[in-house]
């Protein structure tokens, strides 16, 4: 434009003088306006299915209605977890307690029956026996409560590795894990956007 003005003479001297002066501005604004450019095409690429939801009322009432039964959701992973843990340390009790009633009996019989100077009494060792026979079943009782706690778990797995999703323009997937992060990008393309205007009105 300046080679140009001063070729054809539509620019005298103060002209060329002031467009010399403004010259290092209008380049710095130039390169401001290519890096915004550079920004808000990567931003878009990556994100415009998100921004075409948050724009859209009707796509985003959609969307908190998805939120709010991933809310729902996870309400009901908590409730479930709380159950699991509960099972857990039920077991966990129980095992602890038999084995240490069982180290408990040892003792006392060890000490009882090795002392012992006349013959040990057979009621005596079927009682034992039956003790321990008891203990023994109540064990396996334990090895339902496990298995249950255990298959709790895996549901557990099931409902953290399904990716929560709603359908977005033209079916595509919309992560609501990504929503928020989406919202932080679409305030900062905005944000962007404003300052470009402002550099190409300053011009």
């Amino acid at each position: 434009l300046y080679h140009a003005g001063v070729a054809n003479g539509s620019f005298d001297l103060e002209d060329r003088v002031k467009y010399l002066r403004a010259q290092p501005k209008f380049q710095k604004d130039l390169d401001r306006a290519r890096e915004y450019e550079v920004t808000v095409r990567t931003t878009m690429e990556e994100w415009r299915d998100y921004f075409s939801v948050i724009t859209d009322k009707a796509q985003l009432d959609d969307l908190i209605a998805a939120m709010h039964r991933e809310k729902i959701a996870q309400s009901t992973f908590l409730q479930k977890d709380a159950s699991v843990c509960e099972l857990l340390a039920q077991v966990y009790r129980k095992r602890d307690e038999l084995v240490n009633e069982a180290n408990k009996y040892s003792l006392r019989y060890e000490s009882e029956w090795v002392t012992r100077a006349s013959a040990l009494p057979a009621y005596r060792v079927r009682y034992a026996i039956r003790k321990f026979d008891q203990m023994i079943e109540e064990a396996k009782a334990q090895g339902v409560v496990h298995a249950t706690a255990l298959n709790c778990v895996e549901s557990l797995t099931d409902m953290t590795s399904r990716t929560s999703s709603v359908s977005g323009p033209g079916g595509v997937q919309i992560n609501l894990d990504l929503m928020s992060q989406a919202d932080t990008e679409f305030r900062e393309l905005s944000a962007i956007l404003d300052a470009a205007d402002k550099v190409t009105r300053d011009s």
